[in-house]
């Protein structure tokens, strides 16, 4: 197994990618679990075997982009705008009692 080592700098090219990729797992059916074990290209493979497709690495990304673009758009509509999205005021502003933060 290859481990690469991540900066700060790397975060939000990461973050994009884990993003669109989730949005497809999520929407292709498949248990988000099996991202921990599987990358792009397993989930190419399989969605190429199951509908005889040629999908690249790049579609798959793209899906997930879209999806998670198709996502937002809904909630605004539904009047959830960028003041709510966010984490809750617990995790944000509530001290940590003991231990490690």
């Amino acid at each position: 197994m290859l481990f690469v080592l991540i900066t700060i700098e790397d975060n939000a090219t990461w973050v994009k990618i884990f993003q669109d990729l989730t949005a497809y797992i999520d929407s292709s059916g498949l248990c988000l679990f099996t991202s921990f074990a599987m990358g792009v290209e397993d989930y190419k493979a399989m969605i190429n075997a199951a509908l005889g497709t040629n999908w690249t690495d790049k579609d798959i990304l793209l899906a997930g982009k879209l999806i998670w673009n198709l996502e937002k758009l809904f909630n605004l509509e539904a009047g959830i705008d960028s003041s709510q999205d966010t984490l809750p005021k617990r995790l944000l502003e509530d001290p940590i009692s003991s231990g490690p933060s």
